[in-house]
Order: C-alpha cells, then sequence, then structure tokens
C-alpha cells in the first residue's frame, strides 16, 4: 500500500524546492500535479499561472524551461503559490518530478 501526501500552500505563503543543476544542463522539464489556484515561479520568474482555471480536481501540468539564467547559481529553485490569493483557494501540490537535458 501506498501513502501520498500531499502539500498545500497557505494563504500567502508558498511551497519552494530548491533543485541542483548538473553542468552541463540546457533544459530542465518539470511534470507536477496541482488543484486549487496555482503560480509557479522559477528562478524568480514567473514561468505558470493557471489563476482560476486549476481549480477542481488535480490537474497534471508540463513546463519546458530552455532559459539557463533560471538556474544560473547552479541551482533551480521553484515556488508554488495561489493565483489568486483574494479567493484563499492555494494550490494543492501532490508530487513533482524535474528532468535534467
Amino acid at each position: 500500500e501506498q501513502i501520498y501526501q500531499a502539500l498545500k500552500a497557505g494563504s500567502g505563503k508558498a511551497i519552494e524546492y530548491k533543485f541542483p543543476v548538473p553542468d552541463g544542463v540546457t533544459r530542465i522539464g518539470m511534470a507536477f500535479e496541482a488543484s486549487g489556484d496555482v503560480k509557479v515561479t522559477a528562478g524568480g520568474r514567473v514561468v505558470m499561472d493557471a489563476g482560476e482555471a486549476g481549480r477542481g480536481g488535480a490537474k497534471i501540468h508540463v513546463l519546458e524551461m530552455d532559459d539557463p539564467s533560471l538556474w544560473k547559481d547552479g541551482s533551480l529553485v521553484v515556488k508554488f503559490m495561489d493565483s489568486t490569493p483574494k479567493t484563499k483557494a492555494g494550490p494543492v501540490l501532490s508530487y513533482v518530478k524535474i528532468y535534467f537535458r
């Protein structure tokens, strides 16, 4: 039996991950499952903003990042936060997968 634990970003808060990036990486793919209003930043820049479209059941999202300035210091910092803070329907994050290319 597998037990899964989802993370929820509280009002005004974010779920943050810092991934070390190997030398020579030119693209990073990221797949994640989230429900709720979700906005994603990478390297301090918005890379996805689902707005209220994220409401309802969990959805799988796939992003491709090919701008090395997002991980210029050798790590990629990704934050998942509420894209519509007034509604307090922040994201519930089920999983994140990173692919280095």
